[in-house]
């Protein structure tokens, strides 16, 4: 069992979802809902926003869509679009009312939960009257002991929870990380020099220290992660090197470099994109900075369906875009640098990398996979279509209230072994 069983239980989970966290319980069951509004201390009859994984899951909770509202939102969803409409009969999350505004949301996690769970009761972390959450750093006391998970948080936002008696909080080492994508079929980044003189800006080290305090590991610029027994250590490892990324630029005919970063609202990245800003300073890149909420970045910055072939070739010239974990790279490599993959934002074409990755793939047994992957480090190294800073441990956290609990790094928790504290 994981996440989707506290929720099919009854409880009440902190989750993120495309605009901000949110506070999530099953839509149609009584007890959890009134949790809810405990926890807020909002009125009795205010109704809930209800998220579903599609139209039809909707529908069978009791929602009716007529014929120019379902053209809507069939063009707007998956989104952070609210449409409201009539249902057959009041259930928990409704209060009472003939309507209910419901949403598909756009962001994956989330989406694939609802598939599990059905329709959940979707409202903002707060007490009634006062600013929603953001992120877990400014979750009172009161609003921890009141909810029984929160699926991942970062070290500064959730400080207050490694401090919380009633709370367990589990820490993971993953290949869950951050790509600073840059273009390289046109623009400012199309000569790998200008690239790599971006990732030599870098200052790793203190980025695991100052946005993880440590909890996570050096990123060398790809996507093979040290867990990964085929990982080769034998490709060195980038350091900073202002001088030699001064250097590059002056080779590649750049005198100055001005470009916008674009960074969405989520987790520790906004404080990425400022060290990444302040540390290519030195080095003469000069970055601006543009912040967006999760729904609109990934359709406007990181991978717009238009044009659509190839894909995300609308993406902007440089962003920060997230990864979570994978047991293995294959997605990571097949989607995002496979020449034409559906998640490729950098439009990074290499026909040798291709032929690695198909080696990878083809391997049989650790040392002929590792044999693949030294090539694949080595030309991600050498052509940087991303710098990868680094991989960070996915940490979430449970009530105390269970015992036997543990959670693996795709945001799952495990409950063969659970039971309620006496």
């Amino acid at each position: 069992m994981d996440i989707a069983s506290i929720l099919l239980g009854g409880g009440v989970v902190i989750l993120p979802t495309d605009t901000i966290y949110g506070l999530h319980a099953l839509a149609n069951n009584e007890a959890a809902i009134q949790r809810i509004v405990a926890i807020k201390g909002r009125g009795e009859d205010k109704p809930f926003v209800v998220v579903g994984a599609s139209i039809e899951q909707l529908e069978q909770l009791g929602a009716q869509f007529d014929v120019s509202t379902r053209k809507i939102v069939n063009e707007l969803w998956p989104g952070p679009l609210t449409a409201i409409v009539p249902i057959q009969k009041p259930i928990a999350a409704s209060r009472g009312t003939s309507k209910i505004a419901v949403r598909i949301p756009k962001l994956d996690s989330l989406h694939e939960l609802l598939q599990r769970t059905g329709p959940l009761a979707s409202t903002s972390v707060n007490r009634t009257g006062e600013p929603p959450l953001v992120d877990p750093k400014s979750l009172a006391r009161d609003l921890q002991n009141s909810i029984d998970a929160i699926v991942q948080f970062d070290v500064f936002s959730g400080a207050p929870l490694f401090q919380d008696p009633n709370f367990t909080v589990s820490d993971l080492q993953t290949t869950n990380h951050r790509q600073i994508w840059m273009r390289t079929d046109k623009g400012q980044f199309k000569d790998k020099r200008v690239r790599q003189a971006l990732a030599l800006s870098l200052d790793r080290d203190a980025m695991l220290q100052q946005l993880f305090q440590g909890k996570a590991q050096l990123g060398n610029d790809h996507v093979i992660w040290q867990g990964y027994k085929y990982f080769d250590s034998s490709v060195a490892q980038r350091t900073r090197n202002v001088d030699q990324a001064k250097q590059l630029l002056s080779d590649a005919g750049v005198s100055s470099l001005s470009a916008t970063l674009h960074v969405p609202e989520l987790q520790e990245v906004p404080d990425l994109g400022v060290l990444i800003q302040s540390q290519a300073k030195e080095a003469g890149i000069t970055l601006e900075i543009a912040k967006e909420q999760l729904g609109t970045f990934y359709g406007a910055q990181w991978c717009p369906a238009e044009p659509k072939d190839p894909p995300c070739s609308g993406a902007a010239e440089l962003g920060i875009v997230d990864y979570g974990h994978r047991p293995t790279p294959d997605v990571f490599l097949n989607s995002a640098f496979k020449t034409k993959g559906v998640w490729n934002s950098s439009q990074w074409s290499n026909a040798d990398f291709d032929a690695a990755f198909a080696e990878f793939q083809a391997a049989v047994g650790v040392d002929a996979q590792k044999a693949a992957c030294k090539k694949i480090e080595t030309i991600m190294n050498e052509e940087v279509p991303v710098a990868l800073p680094y991989f960070y441990d996915f940490l979430s956290g449970q009530s105390k209230a269970f015992n036997g609990v543990y959670s693996s790094a795709l945001g799952q928790m495990f409950f063969e072994k659970a039971s309620a504290t006496a």
